[in-house]
């Protein structure tokens, strides 16, 4: 098989566990069947995911580029400034993401000895012991399939912008990889009954792309997948409850909840959400903070240690 259909197959495997977890959130506790991705996995998955995002920069520097631009360097400069950003920040939200820890007070502080980096603000979302993680997460939100890990204080913000920019970058792959897709695949159809008007494809160019004009199809997958898990999330941001509570909420109305939901009716229920993104309350958070937080890259502030030192200073 070529490098493209392993793509395609190393996406369809990341979507099952994610799209199987998600189901899970909504259904009764006798109808679960466990979670796919735990904490020993996060190896496998760190090296999956960073995998296949220079997979994806390799694809777009080798066939979507010169053949979107046409050797016109104005639009060679646009397509590779927006790729490199959306790159850059995605794969970076997703480290910190899988490496900072929910909870990094257990293990570092000592039993009667006080804290020093609590939040800035006041987090009304209660704390969760995961099962699966086996740490009490602060302001527990859910275990994600994506980093087989607790989202949850300290994390949050990385978890957020990864969906955000993972899926902007999978709605730009999309644009660039449908007309490859329509020149070397939809055009070479021959549908006599419909009579469709197809112009000749490049042969050259469609002999250069080869295989790749299919990489459309993981990328509509992606971008589906991913913008489901952005707009559920941004809805319940803007309803100030996390995926617990709305997981309790949906098992007390069923499909009613996630009506809730959408005509955000859930808004007073938890609290502010929005500043485990700023990381200070939400009516603190400048406008030039808020485009500071969403488009570039940030560090972990003071006081969020990673999972590595965490495990470390637990075992000493």
């Amino acid at each position: 098989m070529s490098l493209t259909h392993w793509v395609i197959l190393a996406v369809g495997c990341t979507l099952l566990p994610l799209a199987i977890d998600i189901l899970q959130t909504f259904v009764p506790q006798r109808m679960r069947i466990g979670r796919f991705v735990g904490k020993s996995h996060r190896v496998i998955l760190l090296v999956l995911v960073v995998s296949l995002c220079l997979i994806a920069y390799y694809f777009f520097w080798s066939s979507f580029l010169p053949y979107s631009t046409q050797g016109q360097l104005q639009a060679a400069v646009f397509h590779t400034g927006v790729i490199t950003w959306l790159w850059i920040n995605g794969c970076w939200a997703y480290i910190l993401c899988l490496l900072v820890s929910v909870n990094p007070l257990s293990a570092l502080q000592h039993e009667g000895e006080a804290s020093t980096s609590a939040p800035s603000f006041d987090s009304s979302f209660p704390s969760y012991f995961c099962k699966t993680c086996g740490v009490r997460a602060l302001s527990f939100d859910h275990h994600c399939p994506f980093t087989g890990g607790c989202i949850g204080l300290r994390n949050y913000r990385y978890f957020m912008l990864f969906a955000l920019h993972a899926w902007v970058g999978m709605v730009y792959a999309t644009w660039l990889s449908w007309w490859p897709f329509r020149d070397c695949v939809l055009f070479r159809l021959s549908i006599p009954s419909l009579a469709l008007p197809r112009p000749p494809p490049d042969e050259a160019a469609c002999r250069k792309m080869g295989p790749n004009s299919l990489l459309l199809m993981p990328a509509l997958g992606l971008n589906l997948a991913l913008g489901t898990l952005l707009g559920l999330h941004i809805l319940m941001l803007l309803n100030g409850v996390t995926t617990l509570q709305l997981g309790m909420h949906c098992k007390k109305r069923g499909v009613r909840g996630l009506v809730d939901l959408l005509r955000l009716r859930l808004r007073g229920a938890g609290g502010d959400k929005w500043a485990l993104i700023w990381g200070v309350p939400s009516q603190q958070a400048s406008l030039l903070w808020r485009i500071r937080i969403l488009a570039l890259p940030s560090l972990p502030s003071h006081g969020e240690g990673m999972i590595a030192a965490t495990e470390h200073a637990s075992q000493s």
